[in-house]
């Protein structure tokens, strides 16, 4: 089984740096075919895009980059399709897991200082 580290040095497909170092990031020529095969997939979920690029022989790290690349350029926009209309909506849905992790953590501290 491999470390953490070195699952997450294989999903960004970079290279171990020391951490004081500074690594910029390269450039990814992508070709014109898969750069209209993500251009096309517009409206479509991330993960049918990505899987799209792996039917044409990218890795799914190859194929994450890709996306990642081409968002970082501006050629791709990613946009959420079902974002909470209310704050009641967004109350009952994950996004809020965070506040309510939160909020959670400081009534377990509030109890243990003041009980």
């Amino acid at each position: 089984m491999s470390s953490w580290r070195e699952r997450l040095k294989d999903f960004l497909a970079v290279e171990e740096v020391e951490e004081e170092e500074y690594v910029e990031e390269p450039e990814l020529d992508v070709p014109g075919d898969i750069r209209q095969l993500v251009m096309d997939s517009k409206g479509k979920p991330i993960d049918d895009v990505v899987g799209s690029l792996m039917a044409r022989g990218l890795s799914e790290v190859e194929a994450s980059r890709v996306v990642y690349f081409m968002v970082g350029e501006g050629d791709v926009l990613l946009r959420d399709t079902g974002p909470p209309g209310s704050i009641i909506g967004y109350v009952r849905s994950w996004y809020s897991t965070w506040f309510w992790a939160v909020l959670g953590f400081q009534l377990v501290v509030a109890l243990c200082v003041f009980l």
